[in-house]
C-alpha cells in the first residue's frame, strides 16, 4: 500500500467521523430521524464506489453501528444495512466504470433509495413506529445527493485529478 493510497484511507474514516457528528447535532432537530439526509450513507456509497466493497462494508459496518448505538434503535441493524449497501454499491464499480459524474450520482441516488426502503421495511415488520415518512423517502434521497458528491470529492484525490484533466485545467 502506498502512502498515497493510505492517506487516501485514513480520508475515508476522518469523513465518517465528521458525517457521523454532524448528522448526529445538526439534523437532531428534524422531527423524525428518518426524514434528515443520510450523512453516513453518503459516505459509505462515496468510500464504496471509491475503493471498493471491502473498505466500504468496514466502513459501512462502523458507521452504521455507531448510529446504532447513538439512535437508540436495534443495534446491528443500521450497521447491517450500511454494509450491506457497502458490498452492493462496491459489486455495480467492479460491473461498471464509474467514470461519469451522471452515473455515479444515479447509483448513489439508487444505492441510498433502496437502503432507506428497506430500513423503513424492516423497521415496519419490527412494529417500530416509522411514523409519516414513506411519501418523502425520494427527497430525503435527493437532499442527500450533495453530501454524496462532497464526500467522493474528499476521499477520492483521483477523482478530483481526472476531473482537472478532463476539463482542461491540468497543470503539472
Amino acid at each position: 500500500m502506498t502512502s498515497s493510497t493510505a492517506t487516501s484511507r485514513w480520508k475515508v474514516w476522518v469523513t465518517l467521523a465528521a458525517a457521523f457528528i454532524l448528522g448526529e447535532s445538526l439534523f437532531t432537530v428534524w422531527p423524525d430521524s428518518l426524514a434528515a439526509p443520510d450523512l453516513l450513507a453518503a459516505v459509505v456509497v462515496a468510500a464504496s464506489l471509491s475503493y471498493g466493497p471491502v473498505l466500504g462494508a468496514q466502513v459501512g459496518f462502523v458507521g452504521g453501528l455507531a448510529q446504532g448505538l447513538v439512535l437508540g434503535r436495534l443495534v446491528g441493524l443500521d450497521a447491517a444495512l450500511l454494509a450491506l449497501l457497502a458490498w452492493m454499491t462496491g459489486a455495480m464499480r467492479r460491473s461498471f466504470v464509474v467514470e461519469s459524474p451522471l452515473l455515479s450520482l444515479f447509483i448513489a441516488f439508487l444505492a441510498i433509495l433502496i437502503e432507506r426502503v428497506v430500513l423503513l421495511v424492516v423497521l415496519h415488520v419490527l412494529r417500530i413506529d416509522i411514523g409519516s415518512v414513506i411519501p418523502g423517502i425520494g427527497w430525503v434521497t435527493l437532499e442527500t445527493l450533495p453530501f454524496f458528491l462532497l464526500a467522493r470529492w474528499i476521499i477520492d484525490p483521483a477523482r478530483r485529478d481526472h476531473d482537472r484533466i478532463v476539463r482542461g485545467r491540468w497543470s503539472a
